[in-house]
């Protein structure tokens, strides 16, 4: 029998020219085994002197960390032969060009290479997470009006410039949705909520464009239930819409998500020339961590494999975790299911191997491992009442008896046994937790708690916080490799032996912050909360939203109660709910005089009153002055300015973790660049913040990794490490039963059906649950369902095996709010510990004692040092407290011009504000259905402007990127702006300028009747052309002469031109029609045109007053 006597990396070594598929347990040395085989085909190829070899060999994994991992080893083991013969030098030369990289690096290099063939420029771009967030949600809006627009009856337009194919594609989907009209308003009345629909769309671009171009709506579930049929139906091809969108965005611009990338490699892969030249020349291809690979990525490995060449599966799929994120652990147990079969026929040329040896831990946790995996995790679990074998029904019956070998494969077999390296020692020091009244000491101990304390997880934090307090200085005896061999060596155990492993930080990570901070014990949260969704950066998110729209009471209220709103000097402080309901009465006492008045008016009224304390009225007044700086300065610089000018890093000081707090805000700070290249304006920027939570950008650090600190991280994150002490916390946690959206695979297995998970049940008072046809339907749905819920059971699996000297399960009673749902408590009752671990239980008197002793504490943690420095502030943030507090004036204020440009250059929003403060507070971006209304009053809200000025202000956009007439000209020949704009022959003189300036941020002081002002424009282009200087300003509307619109262009042109009168001579200017390329020639203003400014500024000041009154 293969491998009797010898090890699987030997074999693999020895043998390298042959497909296997090696089934990997936790620990058990899949990397070496994998070097094993990359060296072994080195050393095959040595015999016919082909250094050259590297080039043939592709290695796969799904991190660049691991990649880069895999390479180390394999140059780590080439360099101890180079003594041997040049040959070996060579390799090593050769291993700078090495293909070592993931899936993606892969994809990418393979679209780069074959750029002509695909279509696609060399350069194309990766899409940042950031402005792949943006376009998603904005064409998911888009794809939602269109249904809404379909149902009303209005004609559905889309953007001449879009490529033919795709404008073609888009109208066929809009026909299908007028062939379902009446099933638009159903499926949206049976979701509910827009939001929730959006959210739907959003994850499907993203996540599924490809599998949803494959699939189809049931005809099972159509004659099973009609209605619910057609309203999927509908909801696929809104999915449609947005995805064509989507890639309009992104593909069309030669922007690509991985997404994007995997799917162009396909299409490439299908040409036969272009697949055999890539087959001839991977001769070997190794795919790690096989178990996260998905059916589009096995599809690549299929297409490049043949009978000339060599595949090398790798994983483990008891280690299958990343459902979440694509991965379909099915593909590995199909995969092993080939090999079984081709192996039978071609025993020389297919071999599959187990790793059942494992290197990582002591002997007493993998018999541990051995125990819950086969007793616990991975058991066929048979319903109860069952009496006989015949008449055994076991859970996922449906599953079971569809795909037989799929259930079996994915439960425990023979080969998931594991024997340990580690054998242990004669005598082993192992401390014992005293304080829960432990008798006897062991490398598994469980920590059954009967009663919490303020909640599981607050009680959990507790114990951990105190069993590691205790742990750590005590003497252990841990295992650790003198010259490749493990020796016994006691020492005493740091916080770096220690991780804490969690199924979510979400709700859990503040409360061990807090808890550890008062226990002295450093904590290092891997991958922690969501940046965005620190209550620090979440406070710097309410003051530009307020900056925003002031008037807003929502964006108020949010603002007044955050550490913006407090003294600098911590030795005085205010009640805010008394300042707070100061400020309602005011503004009710207004509201009554004058009818509808703001908060923020209200606590203007009481300040100039001197009613309010000094640094509530010194935010009111910058609240004020840069919701009129706004407009002069970039979004970053406002964000800079409000932060320094407002002392929030000196107010954030006086708060617990004040290091860490003040570490995220100079981050963002940090970032800030990046926010300005994505707004073009403040209200942009808003917006974006308000989505920007949902990134997985992580927080500045306070410690780093690598510190003598606790670690802590979700059982995802810990995947592929390894721990001395391992504290296994939330094990009463259960996943909701999210709503999400499923593409099982159809009865053909090509294909795909598109469902939303828990859908039917929404129709249930119209389905007859005992016919037949609904007996299939859950069938096909089963599988989903199947993975879904064994995803715990792998992620279970992981989470122990992490432990390499000793593991500590927490085990709470109080199972919170989602009670019915699987928890890992309940399937490790299925197998009692025995003798492969301790039990010991906390009652609640020795629970109380330890909070008794928790409360008593202080917190240790230091406090602000260096990280005020003065000098580092200032560097940080830049210093324009030179601008005065004036009144910001600009040609679109003063005319109301609604253009491109109009949130740039806009100053004053009073109408919208105060149009916005009718109530003290408003549910933020709540969409429920109301059966009262129309549809177009249920979307008004969802859809900012029209389709006509966002297409503007993209082409806008375009041509501000322009700087010379080929540029120009480039635009026109792809299609992204329009055609006729070339007609517009004096763009072709003025771009033979000496210099040009886009969107140039013009200022200008003046002083008018006792007042100052800044006189403000932000002009198309500037050209300067033999000492004289030219302005454009483009329009996407039709220009017409002697209409109102065109006069108003004509003044914002003068305004611009007498601004430029300081920086030389101005000659004119030119409005210019994107969509016709007609020319309107403007002359420059009179010497006498700021007379016509002051009139203007009267006009708009005394219209302001009588609206506010």
């Amino acid at each position: 029998m293969i491998g009797e006597m010898k090890s699987p990396a030997e074999i693999v070594r020895e043998n390298p020219n042959c497909n296997y598929f090696i089934s990997a347990s936790a620990g058990t040395g899949k990397t070496y085994t994998l070097t094993s085989y990359y060296l072994g085909i080195l050393e095959y190829w040595e015999k016919f002197n082909k250094p050259d070899i590297v080039d043939n060999i592709l290695a796969v994994t799904f991190t660049n960390k691991a990649a880069n991992e895999m390479k180390n080893r394999i140059m780590a083991e080439v360099r101890k032969k180079m003594d041997s013969n040049d040959y070996w030098k060579r390799v090593y030369s050769n291993m700078s060009r090495a293909v070592i990289s993931t899936i993606d690096s892969l994809c990418r290099r393979i679209l780069v290479e074959q750029n002509v063939l695909a279509g696609v420029d060399p350069n194309f771009t990766i899409i940042s997470e950031l402005k792949q967030m943006k376009i998603i949600d904005n064409v998911a809006k888009y794809a939602m009006e269109v249904a809404f627009q379909v149902y009303e009856g209005v004609d559905v337009r889309f953007s001449p410039l879009l490529p033919i194919e795709r404008r073609s594609r888009l109208e066929k989907y809009v026909d299908d949705l007028k062939q379902n009209k009446e099933a638009i308003l159903n499926f949206f009345e049976k979701v509910g909520d827009i939001d929730k629909v959006r959210n739907y769309i959003s994850n499907v671009v993203k996540s599924w464009r490809l599998e949803l171009n494959n699939s189809k709506v049931s005809e099972r579930l159509l004659n099973v239930l009609r209605d619910a049929g057609e309203s999927l139906k509908v909801f696929r091809t809104m999915c449609l819409i947005a995805s064509e969108l989507y890639e309009a965005e992104t593909l069309d611009n030669f922007e690509y998500d991985f997404k994007g990338v995997l799917e162009k490699v396909i299409s490439i892969l299908q040409n036969p020339d272009v697949r055999k030249h890539y087959q001839e020349r991977f001769k070997y291809i190794i795919v790690d961590e096989f178990q996260d690979t998905n059916d589009l990525q096995k599809s690549i490995f299929d297409l490049l494999h043949t009978d000339e060449n060599y595949v090398f599966y790798v994983g483990d799929r008891k280690q299958s975790i990343y459902r979440f994120r694509g991965a379909d652990v099915s593909v590995f147990v199909r995969t092993m299911s080939e090999f079984e079969n081709r192996q039978k026929k071609q025993p020389d040329k297919y071999k599959i191997l187990s790793l059942q040896t494992n290197f990582r831990s002591h002997r007493k946790l993998v018999d541990f491992f051995n125990h819950v995996s086969e007793h616990a995790i991975f058991k066929r679990e048979i319903h109860t009442g069952q009496s006989s074998e015949s008449e055994k029904v076991y859970y996922h019956e449906v599953f079971r008896l569809r795909y037989p070998e799929l259930y079996d494969k994915m439960h425990f077999l023979e080969e998931d046994i594991s024997t340990s390296n580690n054998q242990g020692a004669d005598e082993e020091l192992i401390p014992k937790f005293e304080f829960a009244g432990a008798e006897n000491s062991h490398r598994v101990v469980f920590i059954n708690v009967l009663e919490t304390i303020e909640g599981s997880d607050y009680t959990e934090a507790l114990l951990v916080a105190k069993a590691i307090d205790e742990l750590v200085g005590k003497e252990m005896t841990f295992f650790e490799k003198e010259g490749g061999i493990l020796k016994p060596i006691t020492r005493k155990i740091t916080y770096k032996d220690i991780a804490i492993l969690s199924y979510k930080l979400s709700g859990v990570e503040e409360i061990y912050r807090e808890v550890f901070a008062k226990f002295g014990i450093p904590l290092y949260v891997v991958k922690g909360r969501g940046f965005y969704r620190r209550p620090e950066i979440r406070a710097v998110v309410s003051a530009l939203n307020v900056i925003q729209n002031p008037n807003n009471n929502y964006n108020f209220v949010e603002f007044f109660f955050t550490p913006f709103v407090e003294d600098v000097n911590p030795s005085q402080s205010f009640d805010k709910f008394k300042v707070f309901h100061r400020i309602v009465m005011k503004a009710k006492e207004l509201k009554e005089k004058i009818g509808t008045y703001s908060l923020f008016q209200a606590a203007k009224e009481l300040s100039a009153e001197d009613s309010l304390p000094k640094y509530v009225s010194k935010m009111i007044e910058l609240i004020q002055k840069y919701d009129e700086l706004k407009y002069l300065l970039r979004p970053a610089e406002v964000l800079k300015n409000f932060i320094k000018d407002s002392e929030y890093l000196r107010k954030l000081a006086k708060f617990d973790s004040a290091e860490q707090r003040l570490k995220n805000v100079k981050k963002l700070l940090d970032q800030s660049t990046e926010f300005n290249r994505q707004a073009n304006s403040f209200l942009e920027l808003t917006r974006l913040l308000e989505k920007i939570s949902d990134l997985k950008e992580t927080e500045a650090s306070e410690v780093s990794e690598e510190n003598d600190v606790v670690r802590m991280m979700t059982v995802h994150a810990s995947k592929g490490l390894e721990f001395n002490i391992v504290f296994l916390v939330g094990n009463n946690y259960s996943e909701r039963d999210e709503e999400n959206v499923m593409f099982p695979l159809d009865d053909g297995g090509n294909g795909r059906y598109i469902y939303i998970k828990k859908f039917l049940e929404k129709f249930v008072d119209k389905i007859d649950i005992r016919g037949e046809d609904f007996k299939e339907l859950l069938k096909e749905l089963e599988a989903e369902i199947f993975f879904d819920e064994t995803e715990l059971l792998r992620k279970m699996y992981v989470a122990v095996t992490r432990a390499k000297e000793m593991l500590v399960v927490l085990k709470t009673t109080d199972r919170g709010k989602n009670s019915d749902g699987l928890t890992a408590n309940r399937v490790f009752e299925r197998a009692p510990l025995g003798e492969f671990g301790i039990a010991v239980t906390l009652n609640s008197e020795l629970l109380q004692k330890i909070k008794t002793e928790f409360e008593g504490r202080t917190e240790k943690t230091t406090k602000v040092g260096s990280v005020l420095d003065e000098e580092l502030i200032k560097k940080q943030i830049e210093d324009y407290s030179t601008i005065a507090y004036k009144r910001y004036v600009s040609p679109t204020l003063l005319y109301n011009i609604v253009d491109e440009k109009a949130d740039i250059e806009r100053i004053d929003q009073i109408s919208e504000d105060f149009a916005e403060a009718g109530v003290l507070m408003t549910e933020t971006q709540s969409y429920a259905l109301d059966p009262s209304a129309t549809i177009s009053s249920k979307f008004e809200r969802l859809i900012e402007v029209s389709p006509e000025l966002l297409e503007g202000k993209r082409v806008h956009r375009k041509l501000m990127s322009v700087n010379k007439y080929s540029q120009l000209e480039y635009l026109v020949e792809t299609k992204q702006v329009p055609e006729a704009i070339l007609s517009a022959k004096v763009l072709k003189e003025l771009f033979s300028c000496d210099k040009v300036l886009s969107e140039w941020r013009l200022a200008k002081h003046v002083q008018y009747d006792g007042r100052r002002y800044v006189l403000f424009g932000v002009p198309d282009k500037v050209f300067f052309k033999n000492g004289k200087i030219y302005v454009v300003d483009f329009k996407s509307s039709y220009l017409k002469e002697g209409s109102l619109e065109l006069e108003k262009y004509r003044f914002q042109l003068q305004f611009y031109m007498h601004l430029l009168k300081d920086f030389g001579q101005v000659e004119c200017g030119y409005i210019i029609s994107t969509q016709t390329g007609w020319v309107v020639r403007v002359e420059k203003p009179e010497d006498d045109f700021e007379e016509e400014i002051f009139k203007r500024i009267r006009l708009f000041e005394t219209s302001e007053v009588s609206n506010i009154w």
